[in-house]
């Protein structure tokens, strides 16, 4: 009987856990900062993702969803991996859905990477502000570097922003005549700052965030016949396969 109570305790608990599983989040990140942060685009991608994932979320990336088609090898299935790179790199290149085409592209790649949410993280600016000070007989100078950053949440099943943030981080370097200070790594400082910020707000809201995701809809099912047998049939830039044939999608405007 002990046994059994164990089993049946050890049951409710990974039933537990599976009603609990992590959110599945689509991560992009952009730079509109300029040449200056271009280099640290792809760390500012890693530090954020592992902070979500230390958030709660299932952090999925473009370059993770992309590695699932490498081994692909017909016809149809590297025709696939090429628009599923042009759909994710229109994305992330744009980091925005307003418009039709867009809002399809977004409600796209969330399908295509399984997510629940679209995550959108922009390098906003970095900037430099300095000060002399008089004190004490001696000339102080004063630099504080401010990195802002910004991050938006959409829903995977309609692309509605429903969660949005910024945020700005800072370092303060006094030199003088006697101190002189190289701020060699201030950058990475600032980034690794600003990733754990935007993450930390990301997780206090996350009630509020899984609250506004809407039920999930029914797909519709959508019939191609076309003249050519075996045309590539393409949903919103990315192929879905070929023609005829009977396709499932998501209610709302699409390009076919």
């Amino acid at each position: 009987m002990k046994t059994a109570g164990i089993w049946m305790a050890l049951g409710l608990m990974l039933g537990v856990a599976a009603a609990q599983a992590a959110p599945k989040a689509a991560l992009f990140v952009q730079n509109r900062a300029g040449a200056p942060l271009e280099a640290q685009l792809d760390a500012f991608n890693d530090l954020l993702s592992t902070r979500l994932t230390a958030a709660g979320f299932e952090v999925i990336r473009a370059q993770d969803v992309l590695a699932r088609f490498a081994e692909s090898r017909s016809a149809e299935e590297n025709q696939a991996l090429r628009q599923a790179v042009e759909a994710l790199q229109t994305v992330k290149a744009e980091g925005t859905v307003d418009g039709p085409s867009q809002e399809a592209a977004a409600l796209r790649t969330a399908q295509l990477m399984g997510a629940d949410y679209l995550v959108f993280a922009a390098l906003v600016s970095l900037g430099e502000n300095k000060m002399n000070i008089q004190a004490y007989g001696l000339t102080q100078q004063q630099t504080v570097t401010t990195l802002r950053l910004a991050l938006r949440v959409l829903e995977g099943a309609r692309g509605a922003q429903i969660y949005g943030d910024t945020v700005a981080v800072n370092e303060k370097i006094a030199q003088n005549s006697n101190l002189q200070v190289e701020a060699g790594d201030l950058v990475n400082t600032l980034l690794d700052r600003g990733a754990g910020e935007l993450a930390s707000r990301v997780q206090g809201s996350r009630a509020k965030i899984e609250a506004a995701k809407p039920a999930e809809v029914a797909l519709a099912s959508v019939t191609v016949k076309t003249t050519a047998e075996g045309a590539a049939v393409e949903v919103d830039g990315v192929v879905i396969g070929t023609a005829p044939g009977v396709f499932q999608v998501r209610p709302g405007a699409h390009e076919v």
